[in-house]
C-alpha cells in the first residue's frame, strides 16, 4: 500500500513540475504577445502587430491580462476538442477565441507534445 501510495505521490510531483515548466515557457512567450523583443525586424514587426490586436480587443499588458493569457494558453492546451490541424512535422494546431473588454481575436497555438512553439492572433477579417 505505501508504495503505491509513493508512486502516485511521484507522478503527481512529476505532473505538477511539468506543468509549471511549460507555464514558465508560455509567460517568457507572453513578452512577444505584448510587443516586448528585440533582435530582427521581422520578429519586431510581428511582436508589435499582436501587441496593436490585443489592445484592439481591449487586452493591455498588465499582471491580471498575463495571468489571463496564461490561463487562456492553458485551457487551449488541454482542450482535446479545437485541433484543427497537424502539421508535417508533427506539431499540432489549436484555435481558440480570445475574449478581450472590446471584442475578440482567433488565436491559433501550435504545440509540439506540450511546448508551445508559437502562436498567431487573427481579427475577423484575417
Amino acid at each position: 500500500m505505501l508504495a503505491g501510495f509513493s508512486v502516485s505521490v511521484i507522478a503527481f510531483i512529476i505532473t505538477d513540475i511539468r506543468q509549471a515548466n511549460r507555464q514558465a515557457k508560455i509567460v517568457q512567450k507572453l513578452d512577444y504577445l505584448f510587443g516586448k523583443v528585440t533582435g530582427n525586424p521581422d520578429t519586431i514587426t510581428r511582436s508589435r502587430e499582436m501587441l496593436r490586436l490585443l489592445e484592439s480587443i481591449g487586452i493591455y499588458d498588465t499582471v491580471e491580462n498575463r495571468d489571463y493569457l496564461l490561463s487562456h494558453i492553458e485551457a487551449s492546451f488541454f482542450d482535446s476538442n479545437n485541433v484543427i490541424r497537424t502539421q508535417q512535422d508533427g506539431r499540432i494546431v489549436k484555435d481558440s477565441l480570445l475574449m478581450g473588454l472590446r471584442g475578440a481575436l482567433r488565436m491559433e497555438t501550435i504545440w509540439q507534445g506540450d511546448k508551445l512553439i508559437t502562436f498567431f492572433l487573427k481579427s475577423g477579417g484575417d
